[in-house]
């Protein structure tokens, strides 16, 4: 008649514990959510509270609607004169009503504290009434939380009507001829009747004796039939004592029992030998080979997880002799498709003798695509086997394109072929690209010398970039960016004549008129004029086609650009036979070959420069085109610190233009002339560098931090995207060398020495690219020589070491 209800408080209310215990029991399906059943007429309810803790406790029992029922005092389980354990029994209880029980520290208003929840937990339960005054379950929605919950009742209340009784553990095994899906409990029964004690269940059958093994196959427990459970599956073959039935035991499917997985493998057994009479085949989950089997079975290098389970196939004559016999398996592999798996007897790959798009020839085996015809699915394989001995485990995997997944090891300079895994070898390969030379593989860690290691420098394209390090209000206007042949901005490149900027274009099969020629008076006092050389020694070779009358120079095609760039009135040159000749604006071209011709493009210049934004007409051209009246405009204001960069390509890997001057190599000094007071950037940047060198850095194996230092060490720019980076104030000439000029640093050296590299900043970049094969500095030792010879020319020799000794550590 009526119903107790007992929880158990720990620790002290209000504390961390008690706090978590109080929301514990608030969410709990036993107490919150589950009704309290009782009987019809029931008028009281017994509540058993134990305090544990060390202060009393105050209860109370309100109705939803705040009505109290019962409120009382809990003391102390220390005190003496209180009981431990307190029942509260109320009177008035009403049937399908909703009560909380309040508890909270008990505080003495006579002694200035405050009774109620401020400290306190709660949980709720509503009572129920039954039909016809009788016990009955309440509905399933009332137990439907119980899987989520941490709190679960000890003992099941009689209102459920629910008993727990032990069974008999003696029960008929799996019949002969049927296929038993059963527990993993049942399966060890089942095993251990089959084998009794002669082979464990990881055991091999072949491993005992052939007189116990004549007694396991010849006994009564040795019967046709499968078993599966979640992982494993037994199957026994006797082709002796049910001989009328020999093919009863082909092509049944044998599957663990995996019916939550979308696909599970499947195997089925098409052929066991001709002189096979008994056979044990188990088929083990991947994961549990090592528990079924007895040896794991991790799927090998530079292969995919196992595409079918682990299966051990054992088979036996009549006297229990193992048999190495042919044998033939289907296995249903789905993942497989568009690639032929290979086959792995004892976790051994099969050598390939051949290969083909839907099979391959192993030594001893086949697989082969089973194909749709008999089956009503694709993915099946037939696996035939020549000879397989007498107990063999065996699996499929697929090659692994770790190529394509990017999973292998080759340097960043490096291409991946992907092959198939033999030998424990990986299943592919690494080479170093041209201009590299190494072992091709990354590694594990940066050390010295690993890698693909550059022999040398490639030509390629780099810029100059401008960026502004002061925020700039009303927005920025660069006017001018003057390159320069010196550190110290004396040796102007580019918009130190009246012409203006411009780029050298070639002009293919085009000469230029002998009136045209620039007068030979501009040249009459240059050092390296053909008529002075060739007059000094006319056995010179580049005097065997000089008529000796012509203002011709001696010089390469580069040198002869930066003269015809210092005359206002050249703009065009042309290179034969070594010799160059300047022409002035009125040459024009004309269908008469021979020579090369080199012309001044005042518009390509726009195309050389760029920058992340411009405002109207106010394009990044005109910050190179030499002109004061023209200046490239951000348009976006304020500008933020680095917030708009300006770009000037150097040397574009083509051959076919150049900066006004020759190759970026001859800059060395850089003046940034701004517009405008309001808009001026206080500092400026100046980064030199290829155009690719943020990505190539950022690709590296193991990237590392790029940090500048100039002679004394201080940090200047720690961004990986150019090769040097310099900062300036206002107009100041801005020196874009790279490294310190005169001193020398010797250090380990990595590789041999590159030679011929154009400038201290090249070979820079060589040993930022080298960064993960351990170079940590770089020395650069640039020397010319006259080879004896009685004239002016020289030749000038540069080479990059690189080393993995750290620049601090000089």
């Amino acid at each position: 008649s009526k119903v107790s209800h007992q929880f158990v408080a720990t620790g002290t209310i209000g504390t961390a514990d008690a706090a978590t215990l109080a929301t514990a029991i608030q969410n709990a399906a036993g107490y919150s959510r589950l009704p309290m059943v009782v009987a019809a007429g029931t008028d009281e309810i017994e509540l058993t509270f134990k305090n544990t803790g060390d202060v009393p406790v105050e209860y109370r029992l309100v109705t939803a609607a705040g009505a109290h029922v019962a409120l009382g005092t809990v003391d102390t389980a220390g005190t003496a004169t209180t009981a431990e354990v307190q029942k509260i029994a109320t009177t008035g209880i009403a049937i399908n009503t909703a009560y909380e029980l309040h508890v909270s520290e008990f505080r003495d208003p006579l002694g200035g504290g405050n009774r109620g929840p401020a400290a306190a937990f709660s949980f709720s339960f509503m009572t129920a009434m039954p039909e016809a005054a009788t016990m009955v379950m309440p509905t399933a929605s009332a137990y439907s939380a119980l899987s989520t919950l941490s709190f679960f009742r000890t003992q099941c209340p009689k209102a459920c009507g629910v008993t727990l009784e032990y069974t008999c553990l003696d029960y008929s095994h799996c019949p002969v001829f049927q296929h038993c899906v059963v527990s993993e409990e049942r399966m060890a029964a089942e095993v251990q009747f089959l084998r009794q004690s002669r082979v464990s269940r990881a055991g091999r059958v072949a491993d005992i004796s052939q007189e116990s093994r004549l007694g396991l196959l010849m006994g009564s427990n040795w019967y046709p039939r499968v078993v599966a459970s979640d992982m494993r599956v037994e199957a026994v073959i006797d082709t002796v004592q049910y001989v009328e039935a020999s093919g009863h035991f082909l092509h049944h499917e044998l599957a663990r029992d995996q019916a939550h997985a979308l696909y599970h493998p499947r195997v089925r057994i098409e052929a066991v030998g001709i002189n096979t009479a008994k056979a044990l085949i188990v088929v083990a989950a991947p994961g549990a080979a090592g528990i079924e089997l007895g040896t794991p079975r991790p799927s090998p290098a530079g292969f995919s997880p196992w595409l079918s389970d682990i299966i051990r196939v054992e088979r036996f004559d009549a006297s229990a002799a193992c048999l190495e016999d042919s044998a033939e398996v289907q296995v249903w592999a789905p993942s497989a498709v568009g690639t032929v798996p290979r086959v792995f007897v004892n976790g051994a790959a099969l050598p390939v003798v051949s290969a083909e798009a839907t099979q391959v020839v192993f030594e001893g085996a086949t697989v082969a695509a089973t194909g749709t015809e008999g089956n009503h699915e694709q993915g099946w394989w037939t696996v035939s086997f020549t000879s397989l001995p007498c107990s063999a485990d065996f699996a499929l995997a697929a090659d692994v394109d770790e190529c394509a997944l990017g999973t292998h090891d080759c340097d960043e300079n490096a291409d991946c072929t992907n092959q198939v895994a033999d030998n424990g070898e990986p299943g592919y390969t690494c080479e170093c690209r041209a201009g590299y030379t190494g072992d091709g593989h990354a590694g594990d860690s940066m050390s010295i010398g690993a890698g693909c290691l550059q022999t040398g420098y490639t030509e390629e394209t780099w810029e100059l970039v401008v960026e502004n390090l002061a925020e700039v209000t009303y927005g920025w206007r660069v006017q001018d960016v003057l390159m320069y042949a010196d550190g110290q901005c004396m040796e102007p490149l580019n918009g130190a004549d009246e012409t203006g900027g411009y780029a050298w274009v070639e002009l293919e099969r085009s000469a230029c008129r002998d009136s045209a020629e620039v007068d030979a008076a501009l040249t009459a006092d240059h050092p390296d004029r053909c008529s002075a050389l060739c007059a000094a020694d006319p056995t010179h070779p580049l005097c065997a086609t000089y008529d000796g009358t012509s203002s011709e120079l001696c010089l390469p095609s580069g040198p002869c650009r930066t003269v015809c760039a210092s005359v206002a009135t050249c703009s065009y040159i042309t290179m034969a036979d070594g010799r160059c000749q300047l022409y002035t604006e009125d040459c024009g071209p004309s269908t008469q070959g021979g020579a090369t011709t080199w012309g001044k493009d005042r518009e390509l210049i726009q195309h050389l420069a760029s920058a992340s934004m411009s405002f109207a007409s106010h394009l990044p051209g005109m910050a190179v085109d030499g002109s004061n009246g023209t200046a490239w405009w951000t348009g976006v204001r304020p500008v933020p610190v680095r917030g708009a960069q300006l770009k000037v390509g150097l040397n574009p890997a083509a051959e076919n233009f150049e900066i006004t001057g020759g190759v970026w190599r001859l800059v060395r000094g850089v003046q940034v002339v701004q517009a405008g007071e309001q808009h001026m950037s206080a500092s400026t940047s100046v980064s030199v560098g290829p155009q690719l060198a943020g990505a190539r850095v950022a690709a590296l194996d193991h990237p590392a931090t790029h940090i500048q230092h100039t002679l004394s060490g201080s940090l200047v720019d720690s961004r990986p995207l150019y090769t040097g980076s310099f900062h300036a104030a206002g107009a100041a000439c801005t020196s874009v060398e790279c490294g310190t000029r005169g001193v020398a640093f010797f250090g380990t050296p990595i590789g041999e020495p590159r030679q011929n590299v154009p400038s201290p900043c090249h070979c820079k970049q060589l040993c930022l690219e080298s960064v993960d094969e351990g170079c940590r500095s770089w020395r650069v030792h640039e020397f010319s020589d006259v080879n004896f010879s009685p004239a002016n020319a020289a030749h000038t020799h540069v080479t990059c070491v690189l080393m993995s000794t750290p620049y601090s550590e000089a």
